[in-house]
């Protein structure tokens, strides 16, 4: 298995090399715009937004953005995966294990429900293109943080994947709505 996931991170981190410089500022915006302050205040709105309204669904979406987040500072936890050794990894203010990704995990789970909510009231044609938007910018935020050298792709991949467990929790059984 570990064999398999390096050749997977040398692969696409040999892509991510690539990359013409002018796309640095953009991946720079996209990562801040993922941190973590960013996407877990996006739960706590939701979840304070379901008290004002008395809704209980909604205040339990927001529970469950957090709660997806905190199980993914528990597995960087157990699992003690190195940060690559990068001069930006080496600069960050808060040291932390690199798997899963936490920009990747809160993106999906924060900004995947808040377009899912948006959606929800939306005609059909700008919901899907929100959607694709929103989409298109969560999968920028998790190469960003590949790109900038603070996560491996596997990483970045396991982010993705938790928070896609939160948001299945939040569109399949809790199914929230603004309303």
């Amino acid at each position: 298995m570990k064999a398999w996931l390096y050749k997977l991170d040398v692969y696409f981190a040999s892509v991510l090399k690539r990359f013409p410089d002018w796309v640095r500022p953009l991946m720079q915006v996209a990562t801040t715009s993922g941190h973590p302050i960013l996407t877990l205040s996006t739960g706590v709105f939701i979840g304070w937004l379901g008290m004002q309204k008395a809704s209980s669904l909604l205040f339990y979406t927001g529970i469950v953005i957090v709660a997806t987040f905190v199980i993914g500072e528990a597995l960087k936890i157990l699992i003690h995966r190195k940060r690559p050794q990068t001069k930006y990894a080496e600069k960050m203010w808060v040291k932390s294990y690199s798997l899963p990704s936490s920009h990747s995990v809160g993106s999906v789970v924060a900004y995947g429900t808040a377009v899912y909510l948006i959606c929800g009231q939306l005609a059909f044609l700008p919901a899907i293109c929100a959607a694709g938007l929103i989409g298109c910018w969560i999968v920028l935020i998790g190469i960003s943080r590949a790109y900038m050298g603070a996560h491996y792709p596997s990483d970045i991949l396991a982010g993705w994947l938790l928070g896609l467990v939160g948001l299945s929790v939040i569109v399949f059984a809790l199914q929230p709505t603004l309303l």
